[in-house]
Formats: C-alpha cells, sequence, structure tokens
C-alpha cells in the first residue's frame, strides 16, 4: 500500500464536536445516538489531525504528516518515527469505521 498514491477526504454526515474540550466525532447518518455507536471520541491530537484533512480535502498521508509537524516544533528522529506510526494509526483506524475515505489519486502522463 503505497499511502502517496492515495488521498483522504470526510465521509458525508460526519461532524466533529468540542464540548467542554472533549472531542467527538458524530457520524449524523447512524441514528444510534443512545447506544453510542455513533459517537467516536478523540484525543487533542486526533482533533487536530482531523481539522488538518478537514481544512484540506484530498490531503495525502504525506501532506497530512507535514502539516501536522508544524504543531510538534522541536523532535528527535526516534519520536518523527513514532509520530509517522501513530498518525497512520489514526488514519487507518478513521478508514476502518467508515469516517475517513481513501481515493486512489490517478496520473496522467
Amino acid at each position: 500500500m503505497n499511502k502517496k498514491n492515495k488521498t483522504y477526504k470526510i465521509r458525508k454526515g460526519i461532524i466533529f464536536r468540542n464540548i467542554d474540550n472533549i472531542y467527538f466525532l458524530i457520524d449524523i447518518h447512524n441514528k444510534n445516538y443512545f447506544s453510542g455507536e455513533s459517537f467516536y471520541n478523540i484525543n487533542k491530537t486526533g482533533a487536530i489531525i482531523w481539522n488538518i484533512i478537514k481544512e484540506n480535502e484530498n490531503i495525502n498521508f504525506d501532506g497530512l504528516l507535514s502539516k501536522f509537524i508544524k504543531f510538534i516544533g522541536e523532535y528527535t528522529k526516534e519520536i518523527y518515527e513514532k509520530i509517522i506510526l501513530d498518525v497512520s494509526a489514526f488514519v487507518n483506524n478513521l478508514i476502518k469505521i467508515g469516517y475517513l475515505l481513501e481515493e486512489w489519486v490517478k496520473y496522467v502522463c
């Protein structure tokens, strides 16, 4: 899987809410509010990543990582490698639950 050839887009019907510094992604099409199936709780780091994707529709992984790294400031090589793994895991989980869509970039020669 080459992440450089994929872009990410938020699925329609997924909204972001910050309620007293508790961050949620809410699927407004899934009406199971009382069971909690419509809510996905994320931390502040996840909220930053989500907002980067929202503000940059069809961003690829490298673009997302580059914009996210600006929030980090100084970091070591070991921390950078951990950032890559953590951002990748978060994005893959959003794809798995259907909140984020992957689109293949088509190159024209």
